[in-house]
């Protein structure tokens, strides 16, 4: 469901998707066929013009009549900054850190999905995903990549 929301935006609104994050339920394990959506942060290059919010409104409203998906538009920055906002957070676990920029019903359900995290991470880089201690770094440092 969320590989096809998402083709479907790459060829309405090409060059501007960067990546899919599947938050809510499905992220958390707590997903229910029939019963709950599927929700998505899209993490585009840029802010959205008018006639591509447009556009994208369309490709929901065709999404929801046939599957249960949704997403929500966010930059790198924008959600960089997110967690910038969150005190301390660098001292946080990366599962701490979700949960407090996230706020979720399970809160200690984020943690349990880290280690998938850190091995996702470094197969797309190539490289390990950082130190021990289980915190959170700063972006573009040399700690964890959570």
């Amino acid at each position: 469901m969320a590989g096809r929301f998402a083709l479907e935006h790459r060829q309405r609104l090409p060059d501007l998707l960067r990546g899919v994050i599947i938050v809510g339920s499905a992220a958390l394990g707590d997903w229910k066929p029939g019963r709950s959506d599927v929700d998505l942060v899209m993490v585009v290059d840029r802010r959205l013009t008018s006639a591509e919010l447009t556009i994208a409104a369309q490709v929901h409203a065709e999404t929801k009549r046939s599957r249960p998906v949704d997403g929500i538009y966010f930059t790198e920055q924008q959600l960089i900054d997110g967690l910038l906002d969150v005190p301390a957070w660098e001292l946080m676990t990366p599962g701490k850190a979700a949960q407090t920029v996230q706020v979720g019903a399970f809160p200690d359900a984020y943690d349990k999905w880290v280690p998938a995290g850190k091995t996702l991470v470094e197969k797309l880089s190539g490289s390990a995903a950082g130190g021990g201690g289980g915190a959170c770094a700063a972006p573009g440092s040399s700690g964890e990549a959570m």
